[in-house]
């Protein structure tokens, strides 16, 4: 998500905040400062820490990101084992939801893990 659309600007302040897991992390600063690079890097770090163990991340405008998967089976129902015997692969898809409501699903690189 491009965080500078999640800014939050009164005068020359403006404030970033996202809800990750009813934690909230916010910066505010000055509007055209360094304070902005600062902050979509701390907060950006936050989130992708966050999403990639599997939370929701929530912005003040009602936007919303997350990374979903589950097991990969194929067309007759059978799951694709790895070649150890012991993993399946599994699909990642990383889903963003706007404050407008239009939905973006991005796939990301399998991983091979137990089967559940």
């Amino acid at each position: 998500m491009n965080l500078r659309n999640a800014f939050t600007i009164k005068g020359d302040v403006f404030a970033l905040s996202v809800t990750i897991n009813n934690t909230c992390y916010q910066y505010v600063g000055k509007v055209g400062s360094s304070d902005e690079d600062d902050a979509i890097s701390e907060i950006g770090n936050q989130v992708e820490k966050a999403i990639k163990r599997g939370r929701t991340a929530t912005y003040d405008d009602g936007s919303k990101e997350w990374i979903t998967s589950g097991e990969e089976i194929t067309e007759d129902g059978q799951l694709i084992w790895h070649t150890d015997a012991d993993r399946v692969r599994w699909y990642r898809t990383h889903i963003q939801v706007t404050a407008d409501g239009s939905r973006t699903e991005t796939p990301l690189l399998p991983v091979w893990r137990q089967p559940s």
